[in-house]
């Protein structure tokens, strides 16, 4: 179940924008991850899409959690962003965005214990 307040707590305290980049896909979170590169690497083949970050860039595991909630929070532009750095092709961005989204349903779902097997 969302919890609001502990969510914008996250938020507040690993989602920094980077002066390099504008807008809401130009954030880091925690260790100077990008947010959107942390979207693009949740696999929801494995028992732990969440854990599996957490453990490979030795962070806090709320430090991904905060991804997460940014993305859920603009979807849309972070899927997009995601799908043209996998090299994307225009008439097939909709199509790409698509894929990226339902991974990340499914990555965060499993991670949260809602996924079913």
């Amino acid at each position: 179940m969302p919890d609001p307040d502990r969510d914008e707590a996250l938020i507040r305290k690993w989602v920094k924008s980077d002066t390099r980049h504008n807008g809401v896909v130009g954030v880091r979170v925690g260790y100077d991850l990008h947010a959107w590169s942390v979207i693009g690497q949740l696999d929801p083949e494995v028992e732990d899409p969440i854990g599996v970050l957490t453990d490979k860039y030795k962070v806090p595991r709320d430090c991904i959690e905060a991804a997460v909630i940014w993305y859920e929070r603009y979807p849309q532009a972070i899927a997009a962003y995601v799908a043209a750095w996998q090299g994307a092709s225009l008439p097939q961005m909709a199509i790409d965005i698509a894929r990226v989204q339902s991974r990340a349903a499914a990555a965060i779902a499993r991670s949260r214990g809602l996924a079913t097997t």
